[in-house]
């Protein structure tokens, strides 16, 4: 959250109203004990779970609690307490190891326990598979599918995150990004920003190229600067 910051969560929420309400359902369905989310990457699922988090904050009987992927404490102590229903969220739930056999435990032994989890595609059969070892049966479990954002709510996006100046490019942006919501807003926030200029590149290649480099750079902050030319060198060979 932040205008410093370039890839960001706190533009408005659009597109997503019917999405955001089966989050809701499921959240008071007294049946259903986990909802899979599966999108790929970039499509909206951390910018959704974090409006569906805030509308939580309101309920006093719905305690949302969002699994901190670097922390090693055991999740026991997000079950002690005054009795509420929990609603425990993991973001980035492709990454399997997150969903461990514990937390699995806690949430079934918990009669008003539920889990959400939000992931890419590719990794839907090894956590069905995790949850069907601890006892979760198909009833149980709810998939949302998450698809790309429609084209009018993008380009709304587009809009908020180039800003007045430059709005009247938001449909054009749309294109030249793919349609991908990610790579929509960073482009957006370099536009405006003035760290990119409209139509000064040769192609949409290489406006692309343009972004991904400031985004690599954006990431490469956190690491001291001697580190990052090597850390450059690093991610391009994970992508290879």
């Amino acid at each position: 959250l932040g205008a410093d910051k370039l890839f960001r969560h706190d533009w408005n929420l659009t597109g997503r109203d019917d999405e955001l309400g089966k989050l809701r359902s499921f959240a008071s369905d007294p049946k259903r004990k986990v909802l899979f989310m599966v999108a790929k990457g970039g499509d909206g699922k951390s910018r959704l779970l974090w409006e569906f988090c805030r509308g939580l904050g309101a309920e006093a009987k719905i305690e949302a609690l969002c699994l901190n992927p670097h922390a090693h404490e055991s999740p026991t102590f997000a079950f002690v307490g005054p009795a509420k229903q929990r609603v425990v969220v993991v973001d980035d739930a492709h990454r399997v190891e997150l969903v461990t056999h514990e937390l699995l435990s806690l949430i079934r032994e918990d009669k008003d326990a539920k889990l959400i989890l939000a992931g890419r595609p590719q990794a839907q059969e090894a956590l069905a598979q995790r949850l069907y070892e601890h006892g979760f049966q198909e009833a149980d479990i709810q998939i949302i599918p998450l698809p790309p954002l429609p084209k009018h709510a993008l380009g709304s996006l587009a809009a908020e995150a180039l800003g007045p100046a430059l709005r009247q490019h938001a449909a054009e942006l749309a294109k030249i990004t793919a349609e991908s919501a990610f790579f929509t807003v960073i482009a957006a926030t370099l536009l405006q920003q003035g760290r990119l200029k409209w139509g000064h590149w040769a192609s949409h290649q290489q406006f692309r190229q343009h972004v991904f480099r400031a985004c690599e750079e954006e990431n490469l902050r956190s690491l001291p600067e001697a580190d990052r030319l090597v850390g450059s060198h690093l991610l391009r060979l994970l992508a290879l």
